[in-house]
């Protein structure tokens, strides 16, 4: 209590700074729908550029959440240790948001999958 999550960001990104200088952040959980949003996060456009892709509004804290992802953690950032070439993020939960979607989306071995329940025709 409250519930925590654990986020570990690379010093190197982008936003690595910007992330620390505001104290808050969200964790949206993509649903398998949202490939090409998880594309324009992983390339070099510009933050303003990748906020056109999705719906985005706003929770408790101000950051930005993707309206439709399956779940939405909104949190403040509460502790920051530096381990090696990254940063542990240790955040409270201030905000949930979930969705109906139940395929979520995930990169391993170099390709997106889709995880979660299907529908058999």
């Amino acid at each position: 209590t409250p519930p925590t999550l654990l986020v570990c960001m690379n010093q190197s990104a982008s936003s690595h700074a910007h992330f620390l200088d505001n104290k808050i952040l969200t964790v949206n959980v993509l649903g398998a729908h949202h490939e090409h949003i998880s594309k324009a996060f992983s390339s070099k456009l510009t933050p303003e550029e990748r906020f056109k892709h999705g719906e985005w509004i706003e929770l408790e804290t101000g950051s930005p959440v993707l309206d439709d992802a399956l779940v939405s953690f909104d949190c403040e950032i509460e502790q920051i240790q530096q381990v090696g070439t990254h940063t542990i993020l240790i955040c409270p939960i201030v905000a949930i948001k979930q969705s109906q979607h139940d395929q979520s989306l995930v990169y391993f071995n170099r390709a997106y999958h889709q995880v979660g329940q299907t529908e058999i025709v």
